[in-house]
């Protein structure tokens, strides 16, 4: 997932989660370079998007800049790193 998020021609960032990591300070070079730095501690669930149980999506919790985020990562069909969520972690599974 890294390698495909640290490629630009390979990574997806959503409109609403670049929004959203807009909203919180984090510019798109700051969403990719918190992605890159998470562990595998930082690992919070995996799960199957609503619409199909065969797209698998990742979700990490973290902390950056003393804020607590909800990242939700996952690969899409055409082999790319999606950044579904980046949003404050406002407890819960969101």
């Amino acid at each position: 997932m890294k390698e495909l998020i640290r490629n630009a021609a390979t990574r997806v960032i959503t409109r609403s989660s670049l929004k959203d990591a807009n909203g919180l300070g984090f510019s798109e070079t700051e969403v990719i370079d918190t992605i890159l730095d998470l562990k595998q501690s930082d690992i919070y669930k995996s799960m199957t998007t609503h619409q199909s149980t065969r797209i698998w999506q990742d979700v990490y919790k973290t902390s950056k800049n003393n804020i607590d985020l909800y990242i939700k990562l996952q690969i899409s069909n055409n082999n790319e790193g999606v950044v579904v969520s980046f949003k404050k972690d406002e407890g819960g599974d969101q």
